[in-house]
């Protein structure tokens, strides 16, 4: 099952990387357009980190300008949108575009969590601590959904295990020493 992530990945990937179409993906996270002066637009490319793109010249470099993206990417998806220009408009989505999307794929995972959780409460009752747990992970990754870290998820099982005060004292633990192995 390919991950979905978040639009705004913490990975860096794009969208197309986040739910493993990576031949889709021409290398490009974000695209971001400035004017110059008042006829003139630059773009900016934010570049993808997904590892596919390990082969490409651009790999592990900070974001680079639109020709800069288009001389050197080697990305089998960027076929497609070496079209990209300056001069033109719309070619690019604006950031209310993205943020709209965005704000939607996070409403879908919410929502999703929320369904993986319940799912799991329901068949919770009379199972053992571990059995609650491969339960709920088995129901996010039957969503596509990445696995909580371990903080995040002691507290979840606490919380199907009908100990909501523990889960919550776990989570504040953890929210108070982030960095601890044992939150």
């Amino acid at each position: 099952m390919p991950d979905p992530g978040p639009e705004f990945d913490p990975l860096g990937r794009s969208r197309g990387c986040a739910v493993g179409e990576h031949r889709d993906c021409g290398h490009v996270r974000i695209a971001i357009r400035r004017p110059v002066s008042r006829q003139r637009l630059t773009s900016t490319i934010g570049l993808c980190r997904c590892s596919c793109h390990a082969t490409c010249p651009l790999a592990d470099r900070a974001p680079v300008p639109l020709t800069v993206w288009q001389q050197l990417c080697a990305c089998p998806g960027a076929e497609r949108q070496r079209g990209w220009n300056d001069e033109t408009d719309g070619q690019f989505p604006s950031f209310d575009e993205f943020w709209e999307e965005y704000q939607r794929e996070s409403q879908g995972r919410r929502e999703a969590k929320k369904a993986a959780f319940e799912a799991a409460r329901a068949v919770a009752p009379g199972k053992t601590r571990g059995e609650v747990q491969e339960i709920y992970l088995a129901e996010l990754r039957a969503r596509g959904l990445d696995v909580p870290s371990a903080p995040i998820l002691e507290a979840d099982v606490d919380w199907l295990m009908g100990h909501p005060l523990r889960g919550l004292a776990k989570l504040i633990r953890a929210m108070r020493n982030p960095f601890s192995p044992t939150s």
